[in-house]
Order: C-alpha cells, then structure tokens, then sequence
C-alpha cells in the first residue's frame, strides 16, 4: 500500500515536472527522491532492529510497531516472500528467503538484458532505424533500464544483505540437549527450527555471494561516484533560469524518472546515477556508500552475534553515535531541511537502540517510553506525507490557474498568480 501510494506521488511531481519545471536549480522530484532515500534508510535500519532483537525488553505497543515497520522498510523479501502479514500460517523460512535474495539481482538483470534486447530487435527489424536513430533510441533505452535496474539494486541491497548474514554459522545459536550435559545442539538464530549442521550449502552460499554481492555493490557505486561526480563543477545558471522562464527543451516524454531537468549541481553525471548524489555537497559526492554502509554496520553485528552479546550493543551503539557525530560535524547534505531530517533520523535510531539496550523494568515509565518512540519513529513518515500532499496541493493549484489563463505555459505569470515572485520587471 504504501509503495502505492509513494508511487503515485511519485508519478503525480514527476507528470507536472515534465510540462512546468520551477526556477529552483533542483526540481521537486529530486527533492522528493532525496527524501524518499532518508525516509528508506530510516525505516530499513529500525525494521532490521526490530526483527532481529528477540530477546529485548521492548514493552507494549512497540512489539507492534516492530511489525508495522516491516512494511515502512519497503523490504523487498519480507513483503513479497514472507506473506505471514496475510496469514501466521503462510511463512518462508530464511533459506528459502537466501535463495530468493540471490536470485533477484540475476534475475533483475536478465529481465533488463531480455527488454534491451527486444527493443534492439524491435527497432532495427521492424521499423527499420537508421544507425544513427537506431543508437539514439537505444542509448534512451538503455539509460531507462540502468535507472530503474540500479534504483532496484539501491532498494533492496540491506534487505539481501540481511537475507545472506542470516545463514553465516555465526548467526546460530548453540543449546544443551540435556542440562549440564556437553550434548548440545546448533539452530539457526533466526528460526530455531533450522539444525545449523544441516545448512552446510547455503552457508558457503552466503560465503559466495557476500564475495561477489555484498563487497562488490559498494565499490562499483563508488567507482562510478567517483568517475562521474569527483570533479563535477554544478553549472552557471543563466540569466533566463534567475527568472525562471527557461525551460530546458531537452525534457520530453522518453526522459527517464531520475532526469529531470539536469540545470543542477551534478549536470554531467548520467541520469541513471545522479539520484545518488545530487542532493549531496560537491565535496562529499561518495556519502551515498558511507549511508550504505552505516545501515549494513548498524543491522549486521545483530543478525550474526545476536543482540545479548555486550560487545556487539557496545559496537552498534557507538557505530549509531559516530555516524550521527560525522553527519552533524560535515553536513554533508546539501539542502538544510534535508540534512536535519537525517540528522532527526540518526537520533531516533539511537534512541531505539538505548531503549534496546536498557531493559525497563518499572511499568510506570513502559508506557511513557513507548508512546514517546512511536511518535519519534512516526514523525518521518509524517513529515513525507505532509510534504507529498502539499506538492499535489500546489499541482492541482498550478493546473487551475493553467486553466483560467487559458493553457499558457509561461512560468512567471504562474509564478506571479500564485504569488511566489514580484510583478517588478525593472531589471
């Protein structure tokens, strides 16, 4: 549901962006997709916790608000292969969901490969393109392809991480069959009706693909990053982008979701890449795989030691500080609403995990606690609807005022109607 509805939010900004683009350097779905990405990181870092604290003193309605995160995380696996939010009775175990995680980038890219292939065909058998026609058309197709493959890559890369760190034989528990006795017997943390001993396969399946998914997906983003944004000066504007009345004509029907209208700061960097770094400051164009990074570092220690173990609250809990104190010292975002709001996010996941690591035992303050994180955990979620309503509150209002002005398409006099610029044309 909610995918649903981010999705037309989604398509409802970018609709009016590709007939009407506002004379800020960044346009309102870069802005949008700039928070979407902290909204993400939020509720993927708080719903991997969530799962994988079993043995905390969360207390009355946050075991709740545990499972509802489970959607906001937008976790891919848990969502489409763990059904058990329709039915107790429908549950995927986490080999099946290994399995699952391990295929779906092969599969994303064969489907891709397939789609670029029909189109090759397509277009050069049956309408006869010529070279150059044919190229053009292709490269569109293909940036198409590099956008959406990458943003499914992006989205569901901590939810296979998780998927893969499940099985590691450090994520197993180890329990006697008999009190004060050496038999024992080894289950896997996250669902004890899995024997450790008899995952052999899918634990050097974890070996294999963490060497060949888990290290890699970094360190080709930050190769591109760096190949694409190191350098990246953001463009002079205009005297005509001042006024607003300039609207890029290289904007069409075929531009890709992540385009926009590139007048911004990252104006070189391929269209399927610049949602990535185009709301960070020029210096900080790598900050992306450090965010990927403090959401892998904030959820592994857990799913593979457990949260019972002292060192590992001690290294999550530090991690969860350092990360906030670099995003404070750097301000590495470049607008400042939005640097606040993962300023805002970074606190809260620490409060979670303080909240895990210190049981409360009085009921007196259960309740106040938990109240006071689910509004915490909540405001986020808050604070992006509010701003999606009022993005298609000012659509509705800018497609009215189109029509009273007889369809004209002239920036400044929109901008004037709705009385966001002066009518002072002296300069």
């Amino acid at each position: 549901m909610l995918l649903l509805v981010f999705g037309t939010f989604s398509a409802i900004i970018w609709q009016h962006n590709r007939n009407v683009v506002g004379q800020s350097s960044r346009s309102k779905i870069a802005k949008f997709a700039a928070r979407m990405k902290i909204l993400l990181g939020f509720y993927q870092v708080i719903g991997e916790l969530t799962e994988s604290f079993h043995e905390i003193s969360w207390a009355g309605v946050l075991v709740y608000l545990g499972s509802v995160f489970s959607l906001l995380q937008f976790h891919i696996l848990k969502i489409f292969a763990r059904p058990r939010c329709l039915n107790e009775n429908y549950t995927i175990d986490p080999l099946l969901e290994l399995k699952i995680g391990l295929l779906s980038p092969v599969v994303s890219v064969a489907i891709s490969s397939i789609i670029f292939l029909t189109c090759r065909v397509y277009l050069k058998r049956w309408k006869l393109c010529n070279p150059v026609v044919l190229a053009e058309k292709l490269d569109k197709v293909k940036s198409k392809l590099y956008t959406y493959l990458l943003l499914f890559f992006f989205v569901t890369y901590l939810p296979t991480c998780s998927a893969i760190f499940e099985v590691y034989p450090t994520a197993c528990m180890t329990f006697n069959v008999v009190q004060n006795s050496t038999l024992s017997i080894s289950l896997l943390r996250s669902d004890v009706d899995i024997d450790c001993e008899n995952i052999g396969v899918y634990q050097i399946l974890a070996f294999v693909a963490t060497a060949l998914y888990v290290v890699p997906f970094p360190l080709i983003l930050f190769h591109l990053l760096w190949k694409h944004c190191r350098n990246n000066e953001p463009p002079q504007q205009s005297d005509a982008n001042l006024h607003g009345s300039a609207v890029d004509s290289n904007v069409t029907d075929d531009t890709p979701l992540m385009n926009e209208v590139h007048t911004g700061h990252h104006h070189e960097v391929p269209v399927w890449l610049d949602f990535l770094c185009e709301n960070y400051k020029q210096e900080f164009w790598y900050w992306e795989i450090v965010e990927l990074l403090r959401k892998v570092i904030q959820t592994m220690l857990i799913t593979l030691f457990g949260w019972e173990d002292s060192m590992v609250k001690l290294f999550t809990i530090s991690a969860s500080v350092s990360f906030l104190v670099l995003n404070v010292k750097l301000s590495p975002i470049t607008d400042r609403f939005e640097q606040r709001l993962q300023v805002f996010s970074l606190t809260v996941i620490f409060a979670n995990l303080l909240v895990a690591a210190v049981p409360i035992t009085s009921d007196t303050y259960v309740m106040v606690v938990s109240s006071s994180l689910i509004v915490l955990d909540l405001i986020i979620f808050l604070v992006m609807a509010g701003e999606a309503v009022i993005a298609i509150v000012r659509i509705i209002k800018r497609k009215y005022i189109l029509h009273r002005m007889g369809g004209t398409s002239d920036l400044r006099y929109i901008q004037i109607a709705e009385g966001e610029v002066g009518t002072d044309n002296s300069d």
